[in-house]
């Protein structure tokens, strides 16, 4: 079923803003009407689940951004830290749901990091796409596409 863009960022931002208070989130969306056919249960849960994982885990954020970005047919979403990075080695295993006991992550009392990010892949792949995790010692960002319901002649 078809949603709205706006309202799915609004109520996704509201239910993060009551766990986390005190975490600004920056939003940058398109300013034109956007719907898109999805499962709104569970892309809200990959939206909270990627905004919550930058809360845990960027070491040192101090800038979240949950950016929407209009590509023809497709809806790119970002959710992007400046926080200290995931180290390069790790990027590969990070949607398989298991990290190895040697690697170490930025938060030592958070060892299930993996698990919500391979549902969150499970999710877009159902979803007809994947998702992306780009990573530098300046931050990271996670993305994914979906596709947009194109309205054509006003139908």
């Amino acid at each position: 079923m078809p949603i709205v863009l706006e309202e799915l960022i609004d109520t996704r931002l509201v239910q993060f803003n009551k766990a986390h208070p005190t975490q600004k989130v920056d939003v940058v969306i398109p300013n034109e009407f956007v719907s898109i056919p999805m499962d709104a249960i569970l892309i809200k849960q990959v939206l909270i689940n990627l905004l919550e994982n930058a809360v845990i885990h960027a070491q040192g954020m101090t800038k979240l951004i949950l950016k929407v970005t209009l590509q023809k047919e497709n809806v790119l979403f970002e959710v992007i830290d400046n926080g200290s990075g995931i180290e390069e080695d790790r990027l590969e295993e990070l949607f398989t749901g298991y990290l190895g006991s040697n690697h170490m992550i930025a938060d030592a009392n958070h060892h299930n990091m993996g698990i919500g990010l391979s549902v969150c892949a499970t999710i877009i792949k159902a979803h007809g796409s994947t998702i992306h995790v780009q990573s530098s010692k300046h931050g990271t960002t996670f993305s994914f596409l979906l596709a947009r319901e194109i309205i054509k002649n006003g139908k």
